[in-house]
């Protein structure tokens, strides 16, 4: 999966669990109001619909939806 579609995941994870559809990639998830428990709900739904194991600590580490699909995809050996 290109990191552009990882990406739109994520984002669309993230507009979710803040209920606003205006975030864009580069928006930080808690500087627009999420916290731990969003941030489980947020890596729950990535997970699931990436099939994948992923720690809630990554949106820590990367916490836009841009970061974190580039840490995603560099953590699966995908290219950008």
């Amino acid at each position: 999966m290109k990191n552009s579609e990882v990406e739109a995941i994520v984002l669309r994870a993230i507009r979710q669990a803040l209920d606003n559809s205006h975030l864009g990639p580069a928006d930080d998830f808690f500087g627009a109001g999420g916290d731990s428990i969003l941030a489980v709900k947020v890596t729950s739904e990535v997970e699931e619909r990436l099939g994948i194991s992923l720690d809630t600590m990554g949106l820590y580490v990367a916490p836009t939806a841009a970061e974190l699909a580039a840490l995603i995809s560099a953590g699966n050996g995908e290219d950008e």
